[in-house]
């Protein structure tokens, strides 16, 4: 009998096989990695920006600029990194989504 392979656990490998499923296009899947890895971590940067990334690619804008917010103020540099990020096309046009990314820097 062959075994089902072991559930992710631990933040590391909640987010690693979160990124696994977006990177499939599985973004139901990945989200619901994405915040039980969060509910370990909650402020983590990296799964705050993960989470928005496969929110806006599976449709919930309302919810990845929420996402996308929190990442970016735990780590300011998300935001230049979020301007150029493919996963974040869905989001382009919105006013939100381009007051998030705009340069701080006059």
């Amino acid at each position: 009998r062959g075994r089902r392979p072991a559930r992710p656990k631990t933040f590391e490998e909640l987010l690693n096989y979160g990124a696994v499923l977006h990177n499939r296009g599985d973004y139901a899947q990945a989200v619901r990695h994405f915040l039980q890895a969060l509910e370990i971590h909650p402020r983590n940067e990296g799964a705050l920006y993960c989470l928005a990334a496969a929110q806006a690619r599976a449709g919930d804008a309302a919810a990845a600029l929420k996402a996308l917010r929190s990442a970016i103020h735990a780590n300011p540099s998300s935001r230049a990194q979020a301007r150029r990020d493919a996963d974040f096309e869905p989001l382009r046009s919105a006013t939100e989504f381009q007051a998030l990314v705009a340069s701080t820097v006059p």
